[in-house]
C-alpha cells in the first residue's frame, strides 16, 4: 500500500515537471517572438515540440480535480510547430542570407507536413503560400493556393495566432473597418460634395518623390507620379491649400533639409503636417535615413538625411506630424526601414509594406504608379474632408492596397500607424 502511494506520488511529480518543460518552452517562446527574437523564439517551440510533440488544435486541460477544471493559456490551441515555423518565416522575410533562404526552404518543408496531416487552417495556408512567394517558387505557390481553394470547407483546424502583427490577422479576417467617423469622432463641418474641400490654415504638407536613384537597381520609375497624386488630393480632398503644399522631386539630402526647414519656420505653432515619402530608405545600426538623389552606396549615411532630423524641424515647432513612407524594406545587415520610431514628440508613422515586401504597381490614367499611392489619394477622395482620423483612414487605405485596382490581391500589405503622443480624435 505504502509502495503504491509513494509510486503514485512520483507519476505525479513527474508529469508536473513533463508539463512544466513543455509550457515553459512554450511561453519562452511567445515572449521572444513578440520581442522580435525570431531565431530565439523559434528554438524554444523547438524545445516545446521535444517535450510534446504534437500540434492540437483543441484547448489543453490541466491536471486538478474534475470539477475545477483548468484551461491553459485561456483555451488556446497548441501550436509549437506551427510556431515554429512562423518564426522561421518572420526571420526569412526580412534576411537574405543563403542561411535565411535555407531556412525559408525548411520552413515550407515544414507547414507542408502540417497540410499532410490534414492539419488545414487559413494561416497555414497563408504562409506557406508567402514563403513560396518569397523564394520565387511560382509553381508551388500557386499549388499551394489552388489546395487552399479546394479545402475552404475544411478550414476546422485552429491555430495560436498570438504572434501575428495586426495585418496579418487582418489579411486573413477581412472585413469593413468598425470605427465610424459619424459616430467614434467628433462632428465635422458639411463639406460640399463637389469641388475642393475647403483650406485649412494650419494645415501643411511635405511630399517627397525620388525617382531617381544612383543605388543600384533604386530607381523608382513611379515616384514622381505618386507625388502628384498625392498632391492633387490632399489639396481637392482634405483641406490641405496649395501654398502650404511642398513638393520636392529628385533631391539631394541637403535640399530635403533646406526645403524642410523653411517650411517648419513658416508653420505656426501646433499646426498639422502631412508627410508623405517615395524613394529608398535604409535603417543602420537602428536609425533610419532617407536616401539622397546623389546616394551611391546604401550604406553611405553621409548623403542620406536621418529621418528623425526631418522629424525633428516639425518636432520644434510643436507640430503634429503624420508620415507615410513608400518605400521597399528589404534586410540590410539584420535591419530594415521603418524600424525607427522616435520617442518624443507629437507622431503617427505608416509605411506601405510590411518588412521584407517590395511596392507594387497598378495603371491609373495611363500612368504606372504605386498602389499605395493610389489607395491613399483615392480614399482621400472617397472621405472628402477637412479633418482625417488617423485609425479609420489607415484601415481605409489598408484593405484598398490589399484589393488593388482589380479587386484581386497584390500581396502588398501595408502597415497600421505606430503613434507617440497623437491624439485619434484630433485628425490631420
Amino acid at each position: 500500500m505504502k509502495r503504491s502511494l509513494v509510486l503514485s506520488v512520483l507519476g505525479l511529480l513527474a508529469g508536473s515537471a513533463f508539463g512544466q518543460g513543455w509550457t515553459s518552452a512554450y511561453e519562452d517562446g511567445l515572449k521572444l517572438g513578440k520581442e522580435g527574437k525570431w531565431l530565439e523564439a523559434r528554438k524554444s517551440f523547438q524545445q516545446a515540440i521535444a517535450y510534446r510533440p504534437e500540434d492540437v488544435s483543441a484547448p489543453t486541460l490541466l491536471p486538478g480535480p474534475p470539477t475545477e477544471q483548468r484551461r491553459w493559456r485561456n483555451g488556446s490551441p497548441y501550436s509549437p510547430n506551427f510556431l515554429a515555423a512562423y518564426c522561421g518565416y518572420r526571420f526569412g522575410a526580412v534576411n537574405s542570407s543563403p542561411e535565411a533562404n535555407e531556412l525559408l526552404d525548411q520552413v515550407g518543408t515544414e507547414l507542408q507536413a502540417l497540410l499532410d496531416k490534414k492539419q488545414f487552417s487559413r494561416e497555414t495556408f497563408y504562409i506557406l503560400s508567402n514563403v513560396y512567394a518569397r523564394r520565387g517558387n511560382v509553381e508551388k505557390r500557386k499549388a499551394v493556393d489552388a489546395s487552399y481553394e479546394a479545402s475552404k470547407g475544411n478550414l476546422n483546424w485552429k491555430v495560436d495566432t498570438e504572434l501575428f502583427a495586426p495585418e496579418e490577422l487582418a489579411v486573413l479576417n477581412p472585413q469593413s473597418p468598425t470605427t465610424n467617423p459619424t459616430t467614434s469622432n467628433p462632428t465635422q463641418p458639411a463639406i460640399p460634395l463637389t469641388g475642393t474641400v475647403p483650406f485649412v490654415a494650419n494645415k501643411f504638407a511635405l511630399i517627397i518623390g525620388q525617382s531617381e536613384s544612383r543605388i543600384r537597381g533604386g530607381s523608382i520609375p513611379h515616384a514622381a507620379d505618386d507625388a502628384a497624386i498625392i498632391r492633387e488630393a490632399l489639396n481637392a480632398h482634405a483641406g490641405y491649400a496649395p501654398e502650404n503644399t511642398e513638393v520636392v522631386l529628385n533631391a539631394t539630402a541637403n535640399q530635403l533639409r533646406a526645403t524642410a526647414k523653411a517650411l517648419a519656420a513658416r508653420m505656426p505653432e501646433d499646426a498639422t503636417l502631412f508627410i508623405y515619402f517615395v524613394g529608398q530608405g535604409v535603417n543602420i545600426d537602428g536609425k533610419d535615413f532617407l536616401a539622397g538623389v546623389d546616394t551611391e552606396i546604401a550604406t553611405d549615411t553621409a548623403s542620406m538625411l536621418p529621418k528623425d532630423e526631418l522629424y525633428g524641424f516639425f518636432r520644434a515647432k510643436g507640430a503634429h506630424t503624420y508620415a507615410f513612407f513608400e518605400v521597399p524594406r528589404p534586410e540590410l545587415n539584420n535591419r530594415y526601414f521603418g524600424a525607427e520610431l522616435p520617442q518624443v514628440g507629437r507622431l503617427a508613422q505608416c509605411n506601405s509594406t510590411m518588412p521584407g515586401e517590395g511596392l507594387s504597381t497598378i495603371f491609373r490614367q495611363g500612368k504606372q504608379i504605386g498602389v499605395y499611392a493610389n489607395s491613399i489619394a483615392d480614399v482621400l477622395a472617397e472621405t472628402r474632408t477637412q479633418v482625417i482620423y488617423l485609425k479609420e483612414f489607415c484601415w481605409q487605405v489598408f484593405y484598398k492596397t490589399r484589393k488593388g485596382s482589380t479587386g484581386g490581391n497584390t500581396r502588398q500589405t501595408p502597415t497600421l500607424p505606430m503613434t507617440v503622443n497623437v491624439d485619434n480624435d484630433r485628425g490631420f
